[in-house]
């Protein structure tokens, strides 16, 4: 019980620490004590220091890479964004205009839907072995 509640706030830290990081809506005053926590639980897994009480180090891994996906994801978007809006303002001028709701829920989906879709998928790959 205590590994799942462990493992459900360190990935809910790192999920939401990625997301204002990346939002820039929010400063942390004790950034550093994340990066710490962050570097010592990897650490931990990386098989160094075997215990039953960690997750195996391929679980382990294979949930921070979700969460390492955020930040891809973040990225990616935006190239796909920049460039999607470079070549629609090409086409303005051919009367073939891209609606603005298409990205306004584009950017719904990118900017909290993925975050939440990917923090669930954590959760319930904590709580139930079989998912991971």
């Amino acid at each position: 019980m205590f590994q799942i509640i462990f493992y459900v706030v360190f990935f809910g830290i790192v999920d939401l620490f990625i997301y204002f990081k990346l939002q820039k809506s929010a400063q942390f005053q004790s950034e550093y004590v994340v990066y710490l926590l962050i570097i010592a639980v990897t650490v931990a897994h990386m098989g160094i220091w075997r215990n039953g009480i960690l997750m195996s180090s391929e679980d382990f891994f294979h949930l921070g890479f979700f969460s390492i996906a955020l930040v891809i994801l973040h990225y990616g978007t935006n190239l796909q964004l920049s460039l999607t809006r470079k070549r629609q303002g090409l086409k303005i001028e051919q009367r073939n205009q891209l609606p603005v709701a298409l990205f306004r829920i584009f950017d719904l989906m990118r900017q909290k839907l993925i975050y939440l879709g990917i923090g669930l998928y954590q959760f319930l790959a904590i709580c139930d072995e079989s998912l991971r």
